[in-house]
């Protein structure tokens, strides 16, 4: 009879350890489906935000040169591991895939923040160069207009002084008569 009650035991044991394995399981897969969504969905949110920045970008002029990489923490093995080891396991890998998106998010941010500045000072100088030569353009068009007046004017006194019989020397050697 005592085998059968160690058996009955040992099979309870069992019976229970299982029980605790399978809550483990069960409770460690929902939160990992959990934690993996979110972060996905901050990743993809992410580059999203990041694509559309890119493309104002390109619209704008400005070469973007696109890379990326893929980064992977190195996660604790949990194979062999069973109830509370298995759910401390669990529950560290998720806080390193947690950190690895954070920083992931972080640096499409930083890239997204450093392209609209680029973006900015690149639509900054475009305004200005535009903005000073349409001004140069005006000051040259201005300055021509004066010119052929002035070339007009002059033309008309030299005429006069011919009519009137005058010798009118011009600078660089020409004369008119």
């Amino acid at each position: 009879m005592t085998d059968l009650n160690k058996q009955d035991k040992a099979v309870k044991e069992a019976t229970e350890k299982q029980k605790a394995n399978q809550k483990a399981y069960e409770d460690t897969s929902k939160e990992h489906k959990e934690v993996v969504k979110k972060g996905q969905d901050s990743l993809s949110n992410s580059a999203k935000e990041l694509d559309k920045v890119v493309g104002e970008a390109k619209k704008s002029g400005v070469t973007v040169k696109e890379s990326s990489t893929t980064t992977s923490p190195k996660y604790k093995e949990v194979k062999g591991l069973e109830g509370e080891e298995l759910l401390k396991a669990n529950s560290e890998n998720l806080g390193l895939y947690n950190k690895a998106v954070t920083e992931g998010v972080a640096e499409q941010d930083k890239s997204k923040a450093d392209l609209k500045r680029a973006v900015d000072t690149y639509n900054a100088d475009k305004k200005a160069y535009n903005d000073t030569k349409s001004e140069r353009d005006l000051a040259v068009s201005k300055g021509q207009s004066e010119l052929q007046k002035s070339t007009k004017a002059v033309d008309e006194q030299v005429a006069l002084a011919k009519k009137h019989s005058l010798e009118v020397k011009e600078k660089h050697g020409q004369q008119h008569t």
